[in-house]
């Protein structure tokens, strides 16, 4: 699955999504949105998904390290693949420590992979 590319049209806009194997996955996360923050220099992330329990050891340094790049988000869902793991305490520090325009973040339990996913 490394390297495989997966292009989506609609809804005017095309989503491409591209996979790769990592040993350190939110360390190449950071490094992807230091990456897109040089080039497209933007202050607000769109969407940021974030899946609660995929990386639970390190969700504060995830959510200072979003507080630190960024000024704001538009639109915050907060992802949960167990119901019986408890996030309840990094889910209140994110919504403590960020900028969200929309109060109403989505809090949601379902199953998806990874630290989290910046829309810009």
């Amino acid at each position: 699955m490394d390297g495989k590319i997966i292009e989506d049209e609609g809804n005017g806009f095309i989503s491409r999504r591209v996979f790769k194997y990592s040993k350190e996955p939110v360390d190449d996360w950071t490094q992807l949105c230091i990456y897109v923050l040089e080039i497209f220099k933007k202050q607000t992330i769109d969407v940021l998904s974030m899946t609660m329990d995929a990386f639970v050891d390190q969700n504060v340094s995830i959510i200072d390290f979003v507080k630190t790049n960024w000024k704001s988000v538009n639109d915050c869902n907060l992802l949960q693949s167990e119901e019986e793991n408890d996030v309840d305490e990094h889910a209140a520090y994110l919504l403590e420590n960020l900028k969200i325009d929309n109060q109403t973040p989505k809090i949601k339990t379902m199953a998806r992979r990874g630290p989290a996913r910046c829309l810009f």
